[in-house]
């Protein structure tokens, strides 16, 4: 028990360790995912190693890589059959990293700053609450989700090393709806604070209809991205920009060969405010094929063109600006993309090994990129009451 109660500790002396803030392949499974333990008191140990590689060398992003783990410690209290207190912390560390940019908060990878820190670890605290067998809602530190996001609006390298979400999340799932709508408070000011505040206002759903393996369902999705705040110590020009989508898709299971998955959406990005981008709105169009095996395999396919779109938690792939010279914009952007993934889980559930290939072919300047990765998820679970 001493052993279990200095391990605690040593978490919570983590969780205060003096840092500011900061994830290519599958998200870290969140605890709502391991329901089956009913004991009132335990200890989970979410976390990933990972190892991607992306080698882009041509005009839109700069090649990088990201070996590292991600790790989040932290008790699970069961208050009662529908509501849960969590609290932890949340450690990034990168293989060969020996300092972190002591910024507010950063996304896949964060620009380099003058003053670092030794460790990237973070206070982690989180409520939920089953407020139906259909609605949860969710206040603090949020689980690792892709909010239904299409590729283009979500870069799922940011489940792994993306700082954690932190604010407020309902979710609203049944057998017409699945909807996702969420607040994450990216940067928080003193009153007379020369930098702004910054923050994320989300909203994803998809209403569906179907029956004997098929589906066919309408999706919409909305991210806003506020800059600004009223406490500040000189009045700064407010940034607000807007992702937003619309689509259709169907699906349709071919007994137990596979499940195919076929979408159209149409995305627009609008800006508003002091101008950050040559331009403040545009649009792209991205039809989607993907392929789920019983075999563990899973084979995407898209094509994407995109007329001034710039994608607010995306990857820079799908953007008309390039990230490394933010004076070159592209009039059209067209990205053919093709991805296979293998994911295999352990019998008890509490890890899994996921590979992913992914080539992104870009016709108008015939360039082609490539991203190699494997992950580990593992979220194990010691029952302490």
């Amino acid at each position: 028990m001493r052993k279990l109660l200095g391990l605690i500790g040593l978490m919570g002396l983590m969780g205060m360790w003096p840092v500011q803030s900061v994830v290519p392949i599958g998200p870290i499974p969140s605890a709502q995912a391991q329901t089956s333990d009913s004991a009132d008191l335990s200890l989970r140990f979410d976390g990933a190693l990972f190892f991607i590689d992306n080698e882009f060398f041509g005009h839109h992003v700069a090649g990088y890589t990201l070996p590292g783990f991600v790790l989040r410690p932290h008790v699970v209290w069961r208050l009662s059959h529908n509501a849960e207190l969590k609290g932890g912390v949340h450690w990034l560390h990168f293989w060969g990293a020996h300092s972190y940019p002591a910024v507010a908060s950063y996304g896949v990878l964060p620009d380099y700053s003058d003053t670092n820190t030794l460790m990237h670890v973070l206070p982690w605290l989180q409520a939920k609450l089953h407020a139906t067998g259909w609605l949860t809602l969710t206040l603090g530190s949020l689980d690792p989700n892709d909010h239904q996001l299409p590729m283009p609006m979500y870069n799922p390298e940011r489940l792994f090393v993306a700082d954690p979400e932190q604010g407020v999340e309902a979710s609203l799932h049944n057998k017409w709806l699945a909807m996702d709508v969420w607040v994450d408070w990216r940067e928080f000011i003193w009153n007379r604070s020369p930098r702004q505040e910054k923050l994320t206002v989300g909203a994803s759903g998809r209403l569906r209809a179907g029956g004997d393996g098929w589906e066919v369902y309408v999706s919409l999705h909305f991210v806003a991205q506020h800059v600004g705040g009223q406490v500040l110590e000189h009045m700064s020009n407010i940034q607000n920009n807007f992702n937003a989508a619309g689509g259709i898709g169907a699906s349709y299971a071919f007994g137990d060969v596979m499940t195919a998955d076929v979408s159209c959406r149409m995305m627009w990005y609008h800006q508003y405010g002091n101008r950050a981008v040559p331009f403040t709105e545009g649009w792209g169009l991205y039809p989607e094929l993907q392929l789920y095996f019983p075999t563990h395999w899973h084979i995407m396919a898209s094509y994407w063109s995109g007329h001034r779109f710039v994608p607010l938690m995306g990857s820079g792939l799908f953007s008309n600006i390039s990230t490394m010279d933010a004076d070159r914009v592209f009039n059209r952007n067209d990205v053919l993309t093709a991805k296979v993934s293998y994911e295999l889980r352990s019998k008890k559930g509490n890890f899994c090994l996921l590979l992913d290939v992914s080539a992104y072919h870009f016709p108008l300047e015939g360039e082609t990129e490539f991203t190699v990765g494997c992950s580990l998820p593992f979220y194990p679970t010691l029952k302490l009451r």
